[in-house]
């Protein structure tokens, strides 16, 4: 059961690999991004080879960019230049020093913000990007990152949070954000998800756009899975896009 409520530094590429051709010309390219620090994020960009907006999918902190491959194929297919990438210390954005989140989260969540700005900028590069129209879609700690992004970018037109309590967030960053965003946020979560769905009601309340909409699943699914939960997610989640980063 679904219940739906709604209100009225320039990054530099040291190597790719075309992974697959979609149609009309569409490619789908792994990318390797270098930071200050030595360590090297891996990303992927789905580039539907004809000028639209730009959507940057976060992942949660139990996955890696795969877990939105399929999303992605679908956003680019709908006419998006989608980039997912690795956190680092997660899938391939692995090095001696980040190895592995969950024993070094204190060293590296700090550095996440600044990895997620250089992979927007990426981005916002990338010929037939419309840089006016930008659109994040966050899963669990991804929607803290999408929240600090969109706080320095006013190209951000839009957010999805998927699963997400922003968490490691202040409680008074949380409230600037909801309070001051004027952007349509659609917020997804299951019920029984409870501190993640007591969080996302609340994000939804406090949103001042009449197109804000929360949508309530049954069960505990978090994040990603909720889109085996609902085969249809992903789809609206396309709609959902289509229509808040329309021309």
């Amino acid at each position: 059961m679904i219940m739906n409520h709604s209100k009225n530094l320039i990054a530099f590429v040291i190597s790719f690999t075309i992974m697959l051709a979609g149609p009309a010309g569409a490619v789908i390219e792994d990318v390797a991004i270098p930071r200050d620090d030595g360590l090297v994020l891996m990303g992927t960009i789905f580039s539907p080879n004809r000028p639209g907006p730009g959507i940057v999918l976060l992942h949660q902190c139990n996955k890696d960019r795969v877990s939105y491959h399929r999303l992605a194929e679908k956003l680019m297919a709908a006419g998006f230049h989608v980039l997912t990438f690795d956190f680092r210390g997660f899938g391939e954005s692995t090095d001696a020093k980040n190895k592995d989140f969950g024993s070094q989260r204190e060293t590296l969540w700090p550095l996440f913000a600044g990895d997620v700005a250089a992979m927007f900028d990426f981005l916002m590069e990338q010929s037939g990007v419309d840089k006016q129209r930008i659109g994040l879609l966050g899963a669990s700690c991804g929607g803290t990152q999408a929240v600090f992004l969109a706080q320095r970018n006013s190209s951000i037109k839009t957010v999805v949070f998927l699963s997400s309590s922003l968490p490691w967030m202040t409680d008074d960053d949380r409230a600037q954000f909801v309070s001051n965003t004027l952007s349509p946020l659609l917020c997804i979560a299951s019920e029984d998800d409870t501190s993640t769905a007591k969080r996302t009601r609340e994000v939804f309340q406090g949103s001042k756009h009449p197109d804000s909409e929360l949508i309530l699943y049954k069960g505990r699914a978090h994040g990603t899975p909720l889109f085996e939960h609902d085969p249809a997610l992903q789809g609206r989640i396309v709609q959902w896009f289509e229509v808040h980063l329309a021309d």
